[in-house]
């Protein structure tokens, strides 16, 4: 993606980057560039969505089992909402995320999933019970799993999300490219994070 950058003197500041929070951030203006050919021209932000609606454009959902045709427990939804439902999901604020599971039978060393993609394919985050509770058992019947990050950490943008269901080491359920998430500007900062911090002068 390429971006323009003014700061008020004479000239222009060309930007070439696939870092996308730093075009927010830096830029007035970005083009977007595809095989040499001028797709879109616009504001950082409405640029940043294009590029992204094309990142996933053409993504099938894909469910697999281990098991066979017969799920012994499937995921059924994935959502994601901040403390206030009626905003959207921000960098650096609260936000559950929420994984809809059915089971058809008892369930030993259980760990349910979510996994979260950048467009490109790269694992950004995994949120798991397997950390916090290796030896959940589930029994059957319908429930739901809430994650809840006090802080969402990963920068704006739109990104891929997967979900899957194992159990004694195995998937029983795996949904790949299932949902996205987008992460509008909250608190802006450089790099791929935001990281919550506190500080103080010393000395």
């Amino acid at each position: 993606m390429t971006a323009l950058a003014n700061y008020g003197r004479p000239g222009t500041i060309i930007l070439i980057s696939h870092d996308l929070a730093a075009i927010q951030r830096l830029c007035d203006r970005a083009l977007l560039l595809q095989d040499g050919r001028l797709v879109l021209t616009g504001s950082p932000r409405s640029v940043i969505d294009h590029y992204q609606q094309m990142a996933f454009a053409g993504e099938d959902f894909e469910e697999v089992s281990e098991f066979g045709h017969r799920l012994s427990a499937e995921c059924l939804s994935v959502s994601f909402a901040l403390a206030d439902a009626q905003e959207p999901i921000r960098t650096g604020f609260p936000m559950f995320a929420r994984l809809g599971y059915r089971a058809t039978e008892n369930l030993d060393e259980v760990a349910f999933n979510i996994f979260i993609y950048w467009p490109s394919g790269y694992l950004c985050a995994q949120l798991t019970t397997a950390v916090s509770e290796p030896h959940l058992r589930i029994p059957p019947g319908s429930g739901m799993i809430e994650f809840y990050c006090p802080v969402l950490e990963v920068q704006p943008g739109l990104y891929r999300v997967d979900i899957s269901i194992e159990s004694n080491g195995k998937y029983v359920n795996r949904q790949q490219r299932c949902a996205r998430l987008r992460v509008d500007p909250g608190k802006m900062v450089f790099g791929d994070f935001y990281i919550n911090s506190s500080w103080r002068i010393c000395g």
